[in-house]
């Protein structure tokens, strides 16, 4: 004898003789009105009449309603810990070892939903949750503006996400969109993927004589795909909208600003390649790291360990490691001093 609600949802409490999500063959009343007022029960009836009603006989809000006070703060619970899952970036493995955490600390989340796939489905539901109320404040809005930036991931696959920066209710809001991967780099295959953000996550197509009204300004970095008078992205988008004001990052145009000044300046070349060694130096070798920590403490100086230059926070990091690099230059002068004295040494006896 199984209970079918809670086999077609698979919501199982865990029961161990008397399981009526896998079946059990103990037919005793008892038993049975256990598993009837139990809080996996309840939600799988839940679920079965939100599967089966529509819009107009029955709403989430009055399903809720009818479970108990007990069973909506558990579930509140555990919302709010993969609340915490999505906005940290962590796995959805996570709520494994947080739920017995929360245990141990005395929270009462019960002992259903505790494992990565009910993490998904939640945290999937409030992302829906985030997106009706994203597209409702555009709605609202009487001006809006895309903001678009190419990333890359750990196996170098391209994508493009994007944000919507608008005003609502006398505040600005800067709101991320979506992600989508893209096959190509250019133009073209960027817009389309933009496009295709918005209409999938907002249903908002940029296309529509309303939509196209709202758009006002298109922010992003300044290489030519994005901004290139003949075939960027901005002069694509501007056959939408053809009052749309492009905008390229402040902080990428300072950085190509200065990359063009220094790139023919001799000092220049020879300051990052001793920076970058320097850093290369340090970070590949535990044991060089450990040894300049040793020098810093032998001549009183604060630990400062070189950091690295170059990647998307040029300027910023340049600065970190010239900062680094003038405050530490006793220690790393005397601890390259005492590594080339060692390798000469090494080299005379070898002769």
């Amino acid at each position: 004898m199984f209970c079918a609600p809670c086999r077609k949802h698979n919501v199982d409490l865990g029961e161990n003789i008397h399981n009526f999500c896998s079946g059990t063959d103990d037919f005793k009343l008892e038993f049975i009105n256990i598993h009837q007022s139990s809080e996996a029960h309840a939600w799988a009836t839940c679920m079965e009449a939100a599967s089966t009603a529509s819009p107009d006989t029955a709403s989430a809000e009055q399903m809720l309603k009818s479970m108990n006070s007990i069973t909506l703060g558990r579930v509140e619970n555990i919302f709010r810990t993969c609340h915490a899952i999505a906005k940290s970036g962590r796995p959805f493995t996570d709520l494994d070892w947080m739920c017995k955490l929360d245990d141990m600390k005395g929270v009462d989340i019960g002992s259903v939903f505790r494992n990565d796939k009910w993490a998904r489905m939640f945290i999937h539901f409030i992302a829906e949750v985030e997106r009706r109320a994203l597209k409702e404040k555009l709605e609202k809005c009487k001006f809006f503006s895309v903001i678009s930036d190419g990333v890359t991931d750990g196996i170098l696959k391209a994508a493009a996400v994007v944000y919507v920066r608008f005003a609502n209710e006398g505040k600005v809001h800067c709101q991320i969109v979506g992600v989508q991967p893209v096959h190509k780099t250019d133009a073209s295959t960027i817009k389309n993927a933009i496009e295709e953000i918005l209409q999938i996550n907002l249903q908002l197509s940029l296309a529509s004589e309303d939509w196209s009204r709202k758009l006002v300004g298109f922010g992003s970095g300044g290489t030519d795909v994005v901004v290139g008078e003949n075939s960027g992205i901005a002069k694509l988008l501007r056959e939408v909208q053809p009052c749309i004001q492009s905008v390229h990052c402040f902080a990428h145009r300072l950085k190509q600003a200065y990359k063009g000044a220094l790139k023919n300046i001799q000092l220049y070349k020879i300051l990052s390649n001793v920076l970058r060694n320097v850093y290369r130096f340090y970070h590949n070798s535990p044991l060089n790291k450990n040894k300049l920590k040793a020098t810093y403490e032998a001549i009183n100086l604060r630990p400062a360990i070189p950091s690295r230059i170059g990647g998307s926070q040029w300027l910023p990091r340049l600065q970190t490691a010239l900062q680094i690099l003038l405050k530490g230059y006793p220690a790393i002068v005397l601890h390259l001093s005492k590594v080339s004295d060692l390798k000469f040494g090494c080299t005379f006896r070898k002769n």
